[in-house]
């Protein structure tokens, strides 16, 4: 039985255009972040519970589901993602692969198998090279008080946004004096409007919690 995206999408509201949220469940999972003004970048990283594993229809399975939103918070068309060239590169220490998007919504578009004692990586991967990439991600999860050493299932789910940070300026053209002030500033308003996302996400997933 595989795992239902839909449920995912909808459990953490994540239709949300530009959506900025991270639900990093496992500490040592952790984010490398790349400044761009358009990049790929998860808004959800989930490491299940066997007993949520169970609920999802993937007991016992090793892998990390990738589910891939496009600008709007829509699940992206898988033939369009090959189409561009896109695929999720993953690794451990000096294994790489790259795993081919396959599966159709509402299917994760695709997916790896992760070994034991593996600290995995992720990322999309594709021309341009503009992407965040998760790092930690294994078959253990320690918040899981129930089975800790079981196998565990990962979602993460990846957006592509834009307008994160102020561009970046080509060498030979140095930017300076009101330019300068006038990006900063740009950049501070950006931090407060993301601030202020991710306030709101909160309270609403409050507030829809109170509804279940």
């Amino acid at each position: 039985m595989a795992l239902d995206s839909r449920t995912v999408i909808d459990r953490f509201h994540l239709t949300v255009p530009n959506l900025s949220l991270q639900n990093l469940d496992a500490p040592r999972i952790n984010v490398e972040t790349v400044q761009s003004v358009a990049k790929w970048t998860p808004v959800l990283i989930w490491q299940l519970t066997v007993a949520e594993m169970a609920v999802m229809g993937v007991a016992g399975q090793t892998a990390c589901f990738n589910i891939v939103l496009d600008e709007n918070g829509l699940p992206a068309n898988v033939v369009e993602l090959r189409a561009a060239g896109l695929s999720v590169r993953y690794g451990y220490d000096t294994f790489t692969e790259i795993a081919q998007f396959e599966k159709v919504w509402p299917e994760p578009q695709t997916n790896f198998a992760m070994g034991w004692g593996g600290r995995y990586w992720c990322q999309i991967d594709g021309a341009g090279g503009n992407a965040d990439r998760v790092y930690g991600v294994t078959l253990r999860n320690s918040a899981d008080v129930d089975d800790p050493n079981g196998h565990h299932a990962t979602v993460i789910v990846w957006q592509f946004q834009k307008a994160i940070g102020v561009p970046i300026t080509e060498p030979d053209k140095p930017v300076s004096g009101y330019t300068l002030v006038k990006l900063q500033k740009i950049n501070e308003q950006l931090i407060a409007i993301d601030a202020q996302i991710a306030a709101l996400t909160a309270v609403r997933q409050e507030v829809a919690s109170w509804l279940q």
